[in-house]
């Protein structure tokens, strides 16, 4: 196809990505990690989670040039995210057409743009969007690499993409290693084209791993942040990181949630039939497939998939299988029939989108980020309308708005913060600032207003607790001017307005 007429297809499928996501988007940024990569937007520094560990350099630089050209950073994201969806459909189409014609990409295509996952990751969090855009680009390098007729360089393209676009999504580069392995033992390369192939892949890792490196104050420092941020990340539901069985259980049922729910719109293609006729046809491609979904769905399983967007890495296969078992099933019928079932797997991945079934999979829909829009937008809202006065301190205690959104939107206010495990600090714009309470009390100055932010099943406040500080509500915050002498608790921590304002606050510990 001329290159006029890949623009036009590209240019068709952004129109569609942005005609469905745009009148959906969040009006704030979404999430805590939306946060983190606002702030870097204007200072990108891992060391402060500007973003979080490991970086993601490439998105970043990405975010920053879009920045130049669209002011609101929730907008920037959404730019980003369209982008990438554009890009990781387009892959899967020519990947599918090279492997079993035009029919197998149209179809791959159609899965991976619907699916409910790829949808949630644009409203939400962007930046898993590229991890498409790289297993699709890799896969689609490793796939021409693997012809008889390709030359050996092409072994190095695959390294080379993989070293590349891992600076979207560094945690991809292991996952995708496989597949150039793959290609070089499937083309008998000499050790001469091992160590050109890994020089091509270390080269760009290189490059944008160094910028990571010394921005976040060194590698020592960096080092200290990966495994620092795997020990948050992983200690709760991976096995290898010391994880109970409860929750690495509730893990792998998340993987196979978040990797499988999309595949019900053609299970159902999978019958002993089909399988009896088709499976034989795929010899040529079994290593391929295994190759580039399983190192990604294991680590799923094993060590870490928080979020459904953390599945994209795989989505893309199980879409190029879901298209190629329909394209066999219906290859000897009419095209009419191929047509349809497409149409009814990309309307069920609308149902599954907006009308989610119950368990896991309702955290992949729209409902999600409905709920959290209006939870993130009324709380802004009801503290912007007290934004002027002088004496407001925000109470942050496990909300579902963070802590990180609230220090962001309203960088001006004192925001202190109280754990579950009834630790308390302070935010100072967005630098965190220890607290040093003498005893138990953490004393507040007269004349402080109160917004507590508390997640929605703490909001029923003890009636003696809300008639002493005159607590009222105004869109899911609750407001209180608390008297001199007044005291309070909440999660553990004790906070007294005294009497006289000789009483110094708690003394503040600046990092």
């Amino acid at each position: 196809m001329s290159s006029s007429g890949w623009m036009l297809r590209a240019a068709c499928v952004f129109a569609v990505v942005v005609a469905t996501r745009a009148p959906l988007m969040p009006r704030h940024l979404f999430h805590f990690d939306s946060v983190n990569f606002a702030l870097a937007l204007e200072d990108f520094d891992p060391g402060l989670h500007q973003p979080q560990p490991p970086g993601y350099p490439l998105f970043v630089l990405l975010s920053r040039l879009l920045h130049l050209l669209v002011r609101r950073p929730e907008d920037v994201f959404f730019l980003a995210g369209a982008l990438a969806a554009t890009v990781a459909v387009l892959l899967l189409y020519k990947l599918g057409e090279e492997i079993d014609g035009r029919a197998t990409g149209v179809v791959a295509a159609l899965l991976l743009l619907f699916h409910p996952v790829l949808w949630f990751s644009g409203l939400t969090n962007q930046v898993r969007t590229y991890l498409a855009v790289v297993s699709c680009a890799v896969a689609l390098a490793a796939f021409r690499a693997l012809r008889p007729s390709a030359p050996v360089s092409d072994l190095y393209w695959v390294a080379l993409t993989l070293g590349v676009l891992s600076g979207f999504r560094p945690t991809s580069l292991p996952l995708l290693i496989p597949l150039l392995i793959l290609v070089g033992v499937r083309r008998r390369a000499a050790w001469q084209d091992w160590v050109l192939s890994g020089a091509c892949m270390v080269a760009p890792v290189a490059v944008w791993g160094g910028a990571t490196v010394i921005a976040s104050g060194g590698a020592a420092k960096y080092l200290s942040l990966i495994r620092e941020y795997a020990d948050t990340q992983f200690a709760a539901t991976s096995l290898l990181f010391g994880a109970p069985p409860d929750g690495a259980l509730q893990m792998l049922e998340s993987a196979v949630v978040y990797n499988f729910l999309g595949s019900i719109r053609w299970i159902w293609v999978i019958l002993p039939l089909a399988v009896w006729r088709i499976w034989p046809s795929w010899q040529g491609l079994r290593l391929f497939l295994a190759a580039w979904f399983l190192p990604g769905f294991l680590f799923s399983s094993l060590v870490h998939v928080a979020d459904p967007d953390q599945a994209l890495l795989t989505i893309p296969a199980l879409c190029l299988v879901g298209a190629r078992l329909m394209t066999s099933l219906f290859q000897h019928g009419r095209k009419g029939y191929l047509a349809a079932a497409a149409a009814v797997a990309v309307a069920v991945g609308v149902v599954l989108f907006f009308h989610p079934m119950r368990g896991r999979a309702r955290s992949v829909s729209y409902r999600v980020v409905q709920t959290v829009d209006r939870e993130v937008s009324s709380t802004i809202a009801a503290i912007s309308r007290h934004r002027q006065e002088q004496g407001l301190v925000i109470l942050w205690h496990d909300g579902l708005v963070t802590w990180r959104q609230l220090s962001y939107y309203f960088p001006e206010k004192r925001l202190i913060v109280v754990e579950p495990s009834g630790a308390v600090w302070e935010l100072s714009g967005t630098r965190r600032q220890e607290v040093q309470r003498a005893e138990l009390d953490y004393l507040l100055p007269i004349g402080t207003k109160v917004a507590f932010i508390l997640p929605p099943p703490g909001r029923g406040i003890r009636p003696s607790l809300r008639r002493s500080l005159g607590i009222r509500e105004e869109g899911g915050v609750a407001f209180a001017d608390p008297v001199p002498g007044s005291r309070f608790h909440l999660g553990g921590v004790s906070f007294v307005v005294p009497q006289t304002p000789t009483l110094k606050p708690a003394e503040l510990i600046h990092f």
